[in-house]
């Protein structure tokens, strides 16, 4: 255990103590910041990220577009596979288990302040459209915008992305003659899976899966039964929506560029989860911390002022805000958990970041009979540390353990755990005391579904969160 904080603490010196680089990007008082997060999205089906198995794959070709004229982090990973504590990581630079919000339905609390508190704080309007009720102002989401605008929810059936896009432009009209802060979630990728022939990839498909019920925990039941051609096609319906979602996402970048203020406005894209097709026998997300949940697309745009680049170190949703609270002058030593990434973005040796270590964490309950296969499997206790090509894995409930070499198996299916293995001997140790003080609020008499109201629960229900 010394040992492990030995190296922890080696390695927060090391990022902290570097040369101070002087920032390719003017003062936070001088930039608008448009931060836009694409719920479900999976660094694997972008196409600036295609896995190499996948070239060519086009289904954004706008985020694509942004990423070659802009820097495009190529290891990027959310702090949790679902959206309530990972937009809560976005907003306050802080992992789950220190901002709270882990559980379902659980409040973000106001005792944090809120990437948009920062940005009002320092005189520029604040903005937000969202489109998924996890993050809404009932739980705490609204906390530092002037406007929060949730019309676009429309549930696990809608097609919200049009209408985003257009609330969306509208506010930026609306603050455009004035130092803006505007976050934009888009849902759509988000199960229920739904076609837009206009974008069809699954035209191939005429199997029976067509004709089944769409919703999560109806396909979670009937996995095992799934042909890879099935699995195949909700994949490329999933794609579909990706694609429609890419589509509206490019209409609010030209409206940036039409409105004039594509030379001081600082875009940001990310996502909050990503999604898995049976990758590791599941559909869906919220369950395990494989890459397929918790890769994501992070992507960083002002040509004005950075040049494009690739960069390869490890980041993370949590660094979002302290990158632009650096920008805007404010100390980040201390008190957040995640990095400014101005170093890397002013073109800093990533030699001093490939060791960096990442955690994820998911503390999932579901409400029901604890003895029911179906309510037990969806529940999720799990922590994991990054470093370089490693992985490691620990289920708290099971008491297991899992190591994956993602640089040989990228898709996390060759567990090499040994207790001697030299980077289980590295790894656990820095993974144990990270958990310290965190895991302890995990448990299924930590949630109170029953205080919800039947329209709460019947949104939850409706996205397969609980039965």
């Amino acid at each position: 255990m010394v040992r492990s904080r030995l190296v922890l603490v080696f390695v927060v010196l090391l990022v902290a103590c570097a040369p101070r680089v002087e920032s390719p990007l003017p003062p936070l008082e001088d930039l608008n910041v448009l931060l836009i997060c694409i719920d479900t999205l999976g660094a694997g089906h972008v196409g600036a990220l295609a896995p190499e198995d996948e070239p060519g794959l086009d289904t954004t070709p706008n985020l694509d577009a942004l990423a070659r004229g802009g820097v495009l982090f190529t290891r990027a990973q959310a702090p949790a596979p679902w959206t309530q504590p990972s937009v809560g990581s976005l907003f306050t630079g802080l992992t789950p288990s220190h901002h709270g919000a882990i559980h379902l339905m659980d409040s973000l609390s106001d005792e944090h302040t809120t990437l948009a508190e920062w940005m009002k704080a320092r005189g520029k309007r604040t903005g937000g459209v969202i489109s998924h009720f996890l993050i809404d102002r009932e739980l705490g989401y609204a906390q530092g915008f002037d406007r929060y605008d949730e019309t676009p929810i429309a549930g696990h059936r809608g097609v919200s992305s049009r209408e985003v896009t257009d609330r969306a432009i509208a506010q930026l009209e609306a603050m455009a003659g004035d130092s803006f802060f505007l976050f934009v979630h888009y849902f759509d990728p988000h199960n229920v899976y739904v076609h837009h022939q206009d974008f069809s990839r699954s035209d191939w498909y005429d199997g029976p899966a067509r004709h089944w019920d769409p919703r999560i925990n109806e396909l979670r039941r009937r996995r095992h039964d799934m042909s890879p051609d099935d699995v195949r096609y909700f994949r490329d319906v999933y794609r579909e929506e990706v694609a429609f979602t890419d589509h509206h996402v490019g209409r609010l970048l030209d409206a940036v560029e039409r409105a004039g203020l594509h030379d001081d406005t600082l875009v940001i894209v990310v996502a909050d989860h990503g999604e898995s097709f049976m990758e590791q026998g599941w559909i869906g997300h919220t369950r395990y911390l494989y890459d397929t949940f918790v890769h994501v697309p992070m992507i960083m745009s002002l040509p004005s002022h950075l040049p494009p680049d690739t960069v390869r170190a490890p980041v993370s949703l949590v660094d979002v805000p302290v990158t632009l609270l650096d920008l805007g002058g404010e100390d980040v030593g201390s008190g957040f958990d995640g990095d400014s990434l101005v170093p890397l973005l002013a073109g800093a040796p990533e030699s001093e970041w490939q060791r960096r270590p990442l955690f994820a964490e998911v503390s999932f309950l579901v409400d029901g009979d604890e003895r029911d296969p179906q309510v037990i499997e969806k529940e999720a206790f799990l922590t994991a540390v990054t470093r370089e090509d490693w992985k490691l894995i620990h289920d708290l409930a099971a008491g297991s353990w899992e190591l994956y070499d993602r640089s040989d198996d990228p898709y996390e299916r060759d567990d090499l755990y040994d207790p001697e293995h030299r980077m289980v001997r590295e790894l656990r140790p820095l993974l144990q005391e990270w958990e310290e003080g965190k895991t302890a609020t995990w448990g299924r008499e930590f949630v109170d579904l029953d205080a919800l109201s039947p329209e709460q629960l019947e949104r939850l229900r409706s996205l397969g969160y609980v039965d």
